[in-house]
């Protein structure tokens, strides 16, 4: 089930990032007709905005899950939802006078929740729409400034991020 929409941060720390593009999709298959079992990947592109003058930052999030839905099925209408468990990374490049240029990454778990609703639109086309919730928690941060040496902390990391994501999405049956 490939999807595309949009997402957005909330809670501490977010002040600054406004709604992004979010990309993915579900591969999995099914045991009788209600219960599936899939894999998640997700692209992120956060969208900063409100930054100080001068500077710059670009960051782009890869969540992979492992995505169980139970399945609601009523003739040619499906509704899906289960939870989700992975990890994730985050890759970003920042041009700061305060805080250094250079790139760094996040990761950490991931621990969320799906919701779709499908309708089924063709012999084995389903066409609906995907709500995502994620709790992403940090585990490692690392940093490199242009020439320079690499250094990671495992501490004094930020907050979890909460994420909230609307997606369209189709599903191909066999």
């Amino acid at each position: 089930m490939p999807y595309a929409g949009l997402h957005s941060y909330h809670g501490d720390g977010t002040a600054n990032i406004g709604p992004g593009i979010h990309l993915g999709g579900l591969v999995g298959f099914r045991f009788q007709e209600v219960v599936s079992l899939n894999g998640e990947l997700t692209l992120d592109r956060l969208d900063l905005s409100n930054l100080p003058v001068g500077e710059q930052l670009s960051e782009f999030d890869l969540v992979a899950t492992i995505s169980p839905l139970y399945s609601i099925i009523d003739g040619k209408l499906e509704v899906a939802f289960g939870p989700k468990i992975g990890f994730w990374i985050g890759n970003y490049d920042q041009t700061s006078a305060s805080r250094g240029d250079g790139n760094g990454t996040f990761s950490g778990l991931d621990l969320g929740a799906n919701l779709a609703v499908m309708g089924q639109v063709g012999r084995h086309l389903w066409l609906g729409g995907l709500a995502s919730f994620d709790v992403r928690t940090f585990r490692s941060s690392c940093f490199a400034p242009p020439y320079g040496k690499e250094t990671c902390a495992n501490g004094d990391l930020p907050p979890a991020d909460k994420v909230l994501a609307l997606s369209l999405l189709l599903m191909f049956s066999i």
